[in-house]
């Protein structure tokens, strides 16, 4: 099934214009965010406000414990008594936890209502917001229950990174380089020309690098909205956007979630070219070069020595990617293509 693209709007300033670009989609918002960032919370709040929309904010605690059932209903018990109705809209501004929180509960609220997604960490402009997938997590692991749900509109202000720590920078670089092996060898290099460029947040190329990035993600997720072709044969399978992620899954929940998704993915993608390089389907020299941006960026590559092979597999039976008794991996060939190959 296509992926039906949301209007995106990538623009350095763009936060300010919120409120002229939303108020197409309901004259009733409710703000979701989380306690890291509720300035900018209440700034937008009071910019929706001036402009004439009805808006609330809801500010939740941060991190990934809010992703699951019992602060979605939380949530929508709070909707409810804020008057919410089948044409209100919600805005997700924050993180990838935030973004997949807020897109689930439009997405069942009364059934369907709008959102607007605005991310402020790079791993969410560059990966998470695209895509339409929501999601909470169960004990079991991570987006169990979930949704494909997409938002009215995206809108990415590139300067709001600019202001986030150093490591949430090299956090969502995961993520980036993830998409340059899947896809793209010129940004590969690209991304290995610019990487103290983009570590000291230069706006244009840290516009650049979120803009190519999001345009990789959407030339993948286009061709299989759903994730639903899962035939190893199939090199446009959405699927192919797990590279590093059927590892890195499992590092998260073995750690609760102490382990960053970025830091995870990172580690996942070297122990997954171990297994395309162990069945000849990678040269080590490009598995040697993906290691090395990856270091580039001040991500870790090591496997965390306090979780058995046993655990790591066990905490991998219970992810999604898991079918019919097999695991899948997508595996790159190279650097700028990859495959699905179930292990």
């Amino acid at each position: 099934m296509e992926y039906e693209v949301p209007k995106i709007r990538i623009e350095n300033g763009a936060f300010k214009k919120i409120p002229t670009h939303v108020g197409k989609y309901s004259t009733k918002f409710t703000i979701i965010t989380d306690g890291h960032i509720k300035k900018l919370g209440n700034d937008l709040l009071s910019a929706m406000r001036k402009f004439g929309l009805s808006c609330n904010l809801i500010i939740l605690p941060p991190g990934e414990h809010t992703k699951s059932i019992s602060f979605a209903e939380k949530i929508a018990t709070h909707l409810v008594h804020l008057g919410n109705k089948r044409d209100s809209c919600l805005i997700a501004l924050g993180g990838g936890v935030i973004g997949d929180l807020t897109g689930f509960m439009a997405s069942i609220f009364m059934r369907g209502i709008n959102y607007v997604s605005v991310p402020t960490t790079m791993l969410a402009m560059c990966d998470s917001c695209i895509g339409g997938k929501t999601g909470v997590d169960l004990p079991e692991g991570k987006n169990l229950l979930g949704t494909f749900y997409n938002p009215k509109e995206v809108i990415i202000d590139p300067l709001l990174v600019t202001s986030l720590p150093d490591k949430q920078i090299k956090i969502g670089m995961a993520e980036v380089i993830k998409h340059a092996v899947l896809a793209d060898a010129q940004f590969f290099k690209f991304l290995n020309r610019n990487t103290t460029a983009i570590l000291s947040k230069k706006p244009t190329v840290l516009k650049q690098t979120i803009a190519k990035s999001v345009q990789i993600k959407l030339s993948i997720v286009k061709k299989d909205g759903r994730e639903m072709l899962q035939n190893t044969q199939k090199d446009v399978s959405r699927m192919l956007l797990n590279y590093g992620h059927t590892v890195g899954h499992a590092l998260e929940k073995l750690s609760k979630f102490e382990l960053s998704h970025g830091e995870a993915i990172a580690i996942g993608m070297v122990a997954e070219n171990r297994i395309a390089v162990g069945k000849k389907l990678l040269k080590e020299v490009d598995a040697v070069k993906i290691e090395s941006l990856i270091k580039k960026f001040g991500l870790p590559t090591k496997m965390p020595s306090q979780y058995s092979p046993a655990q790591l597999k066990t905490a991998m039976g219970m992810d999604k990617k898991h079918i019919d008794g097999k695991l899948f991996f997508a595996l790159p060939l190279g650097i700028g293509k990859a495959k699905i190959m179930h292990v």
